[in-house]
């Protein structure tokens, strides 16, 4: 199993596609039911390897988990070449490093921009509450 295999699945069930899914199924409450209907792609060994969206989705996805704790995650680090000092220490990096994967996933989804446009709209807290994280997004 390729290293890439180890980091995407959490983005892509964390992702804002995965997000935006699951609240046109869901009411109140959250159960595996509604999880399992998530459409969350399956690519075989041989599509992670060919394609380099999911090396950049595991590379993220791993310096963010390092950034959260290192001490815990420290014994991934070696499977991706990271090290202490490639993992980011602000805000902004770490934002720039979701963003990146958030539109990584929409492109694996085979969102358009404007179809994230309409997506972004729907998460009205987020624009309040990080419009910094929403102008990443909408980057090209």
């Amino acid at each position: 199993m390729p290293p890439q295999d180890l980091f995407p699945i959490p983005w892509l069930v964390n992702s804002l596609p995965a997000d935006w899914l699951a609240r046109q199924m869901i009411q109140v409450n959250v159960s595996q039911t509604y999880l399992n209907r998530l459409p969350i792609p399956q690519p075989s060994d041989a599509d992670i390897l060919a394609n380099a969206d999911y090396a950049t989705l595991a590379k993220n996805a791993l310096l963010l988990t390092l950034a959260a704790s290192w001490a815990d995650f420290a014994e991934l680090a070696p499977l991706l070449d990271v090290k202490n000092q490639d993992v980011p220490t602000t805000a902004k990096t770490m934002d720039m490093l979701r963003a990146e994967n958030d539109k990584i996933v929409t492109r694996l989804y085979g969102i358009t921009f404007a179809a994230l446009a309409h997506l972004l709209s729907s998460f009205k807290g987020m624009a309040t509450k990080r419009p910094e994280y929403v102008a990443l997004l909408q980057e090209t």
